[in-house]
Formats: structure tokens, C-alpha cells, sequence
């Protein structure tokens, strides 16, 4: 099946999954619609639209042309801001943007944006926040210390429309980040979130690969202690690949989710790491 990819450098790669074919590229710049060169997250949503989050705004293109988003004062259904950091499509086709002023919700349909609140203010505190989704339809938004849990229903979209409300104020519950249990009391730094075939919510942070516990609320050590967790994927066939590392070093481990062991670990190449920076932004 043709997959079309979008590398950080600006270009388009459409590749065949499978058969490894040989990719044909074309380089995209500013010059074709582009709104900034600087790209932090990339997505390919279900209609096969492309979502390029940028430093100035977020671009969607349709193989032809950008459409871009940014911020407008008078309209309250615009983007949140324009430093767009990541983005996520859910179960229901919405698209997640983290933006640096706070959280957004886009109807792709209407091109509405909506913006999460808690407590009446915006939800923030989040640096390159990754998301996840759960099968009850929460959304799982890592905070650096924290991870959110946002119980979403599936009318709140269109409650808030019918009220002429861009905000939304879903229920959000925070579940801390504990300290690393060797003695030192380093404090955890959550980063990449996982939900996987196996029902598990994994949990890429500074010292290691942790799991949360839904009865808990709580995280738990998973594995790889005190290595740090770059990026979590999860093949079609289930197997999982954790990028992770120390002093600036990197392997992928093949993690084994049943024993919660490695099967596996080996420095990448150029062309391996660059294929698990894709994860599960393209639909498999």
C-alpha cells in the first residue's frame, strides 16, 4: 500500500510499505506555500491529508497546495498560536494541536479550533507534550512532570458550537510523575506516550520506560531503568521499538511487552532512525 511520509528536511517521500521499493522525492520549501521552515511534528490524517507543524503556524497540504493556519484575534474559532509543537488524530478524526500557548482540538471538517481550558484557564505547562488515546475515548497528553488524562465525549465539539463557545472545559485529571527509586530522587521527565495492542499506556521519560497503572492512576517502572526514552513505536505485527540512550549514545531496543523484557538492541543507521521518527503518524 502507498504511504505518503513527510521527512523533517522538507521533503515528500512516498514510499511502498512492504515492498521496499525505491522512494521517489520531491523537495517542498517556503517557496511552494510553506509557512516556516522550522518543522517540529508531522501527520498524515485518515482523509490523507498532510499536517505540517511549524514555528509559524500549521500547514495542511493536499499534494498540490498549503493551507495555513495561524492565530486571528477576531475570530475565536482560530488556531490557539503559532508555534505549532505536535499534533495527533484521535478515534473521532479530531486533530490534537500542541500549541505553545496551550492546547487546541481542530474539526477538520468545519477547520474549527477549539481551545482546552482547566480550571478557566489554559491547559499549559507542557513543552513538546506527545499524545495518546485510550479506548474510552480519553486523551493522555505528557507534561513533563505530569501526564493528563482528558475525558473527552464525542458531542462536546458540537455542544460548544451550538453555545458559540471555542472553549472547552472537559474534565482533566493530572497523575504526577514519581522520583527515580534508586536513592537519588531525580525527579522523572515524561516525554512519549504509547497505547499498544496489548492495552498498556507506555510512558517514555528521562530514566526509563514506565507504564501506567489505570487502577492507580499511578506510573510504574516498565523497563530499560535510567535509560533515556526518545521514541516509542509499535509495528502492525505488535512489536514494539524504543529509541533510547545515554550521553548523547542511541539504540533501538525491540521491547517485549508480555515478558516486559528487551529481545533486543542495536545501534541504528541514518535510515533506521529516520524511519522510527515516523512511529504511527501514517495510518498502517
Amino acid at each position: 500500500m502507498k504511504k505518503t511520509f513527510v521527512v523533517l528536511l522538507l521533503h515528500i517521500c512516498v514510499c511502498h510499505l512492504g515492498a521496499q521499493t525505491t522512494a521517489s522525492v520531491t523537495q517542498i520549501t517556503v517557496n511552494d506555500g510553506l509557512s516556516q521552515g522550522m518543522i517540529f511534528d508531522i501527520l498524515q490524517s485518515r482523509d490523507g491529508f498532510i499536517w505540517i507543524a511549524t514555528k509559524d503556524g500549521l500547514n495542511r497540504y493536499d499534494g498540490t497546495r498549503f493551507e495555513v493556519f495561524s492565530p486571528d484575534p477576531f475570530d475565536p474559532f482560530a488556531i490557539g498560536g503559532s508555534e505549532v509543537r505536535t499534533l495527533f488524530e484521535d478515534s473521532r478524526g479530531w486533530i490534537w494541536v500542541v500549541c505553545s500557548e496551550g492546547l487546541d482540538v481542530l474539526d477538520p471538517v468545519n477547520k474549527r479550533f477549539f481551545h482546552v481550558v482547566h480550571q478557566g484557564k489554559p491547559l499549559r505547562g507542557f513543552q513538546g507534550g506527545y499524545l495518546a488515546e485510550t479506548p474510552d475515548g480519553a486523551i493522555w497528553l505528557s507534561s513533563y512532570d505530569r501526564i493528563w488524562k482528558i475525558s473527552v465525549k464525542n458531542d462536546i465539539l458540537s455542544e460548544a458550537v451550538k453555545q458559540g463557545k471555542s472553549n472547552l472545559e472537559p474534565p482533566c485529571t493530572a497523575i504526577p510523575l514519581v522520583h527515580v527509586s534508586d536513592g537519588s530522587d531525580r525527579p522523572l521527565r515524561a516525554a512519549y506516550l504509547l497505547f499498544t495492542k496489548e492495552k498498556n499506556l507506555l510512558v517514555g521519560t528521562s530514566y526509563g520506560l514506565y507504564r501506567v497503572d489505570f487502577e492507580s492512576q499511578k506510573v510504574e517502572l516498565e523497563g530499560l531503568a535510567n535509560k533515556e526514552i526518545y521514541v516509542i513505536c509499535q509495528s502492525p505485527t505488535g512489536q514494539i521499538l524504543v529509541r533510547n540512550g545515554n550521553n548523547g549514545l542511541s539504540k533501538i531496543t525491540i521491547w517485549d511487552e508480555k515478558k516486559r523484557n528487551s529481545k533486543q538492541s542495536f545501534h541504528p543507521n541514518s535510515k533506521q532512525q529516520l524511519l522510527i521518527k515516523f512511529r504511527q503518524k501514517c495510518h498502517l
